[in-house]
């Protein structure tokens, strides 16, 4: 049972811009907020040129990873569509015409980081999120969501000359996430609410066990304390028996 929610209010973020006017989000007053992430510092600034004073869309420039702070090799080629963190070996059997240009160390941030900034100043509560993955390594976008990933309603994967490749990697994650590909389109994740339940179901069954795990650990340190003060009271009352002892025998002797 894949989600209904109404994808002309849910917002839109899209990974790997465009400078192509057509692709752009269409002015519009009551257009949902979009977040476009381009790590091509150049792309982005042409990206805010052509948007232009579009109050509800946004721009910005960065390479996106799992975890925060994690630096990455950003790979650039003759076709900016291959640029991003897989080197020329991944595509040079299926594109023997692409040319390889340099590379450049790229320090990445999460998507939840992105989305933290980009909320904040929006002050509006999110009702959904549609996420476009175009560009770089669609996973590893996925995998720094964090606390978003509740709110991503669909995952769309728009990189045609990677598509194999990348499905093969984002399926099994997605599926394990509570999404389910469209019967339509393999490359279009939607949201099921039943997986989701029993998923927030299993996980909730799961942290009951690792508090149980611990109150049982807990029990047994209280337990292996307690007899170990059971213990050191019993050796205290036969140090003072025997000091009384030895009292006694010096009393005695005194006399």
């Amino acid at each position: 049972m894949a989600t209904t929610q109404n994808l002309d209010v849910i917002w839109q973020v899209r990974i790997g811009g465009t400078a192509e006017p057509a692709f752009l989000p269409a002015a519009a007053e009551r257009q949902p907020p979009c977040l476009l992430i381009e790590a091509d510092q150049d792309v982005a600034q042409t990206l805010k040129a052509a948007l232009g004073d579009q109050g509800q869309t946004s721009v910005c420039a960065e390479v996106l990873t799992a975890s925060a702070g994690q630096t990455v090799t950003w790979h650039r080629y003759s076709d900016q569509r291959f640029n991003g963190p897989l080197g020329p070996e991944h595509w040079q059997a299926a594109y023997p015409n692409l040319r390889y240009l340099n590379s450049e160390a790229r320090d990445g941030r999460t998507l939840q980081q992105v989305l933290e900034a980009w909320v904040s100043r929006l002050r509006l509560p999110v009702p959904g999120l549609q996420l476009i993955l175009g560009q770089g390594d669609p996973l590893a976008v996925l995998q720094g969501l964090g606390r978003w990933l509740a709110a991503v309603q669909r995952v769309d994967l728009e990189m045609p000359w990677a598509a194999s490749l990348m499905r093969e990697r984002l399926d099994p994650w997605l599926n394990s996430q509570g999404f389910r590909a469209a019967a339509t389109n393999p490359h279009l994740w939607e949201r099921d609410q039943l997986a989701t339940l029993q998923l927030a179901v299993l996980q909730r069954e799961h942290r009951i066990a690792e508090l149980e795990e611990q109150l049982s650990s807990q029990a047994v340190k209280l337990l292996l304390a307690g007899e170990q003060l059971t213990e050191r009271d019993q050796r205290l009352r036969q140090i003072d028996a025997e000091l009384d002892q030895v009292l006694g025998l010096l009393d005695t002797s005194q006399r």
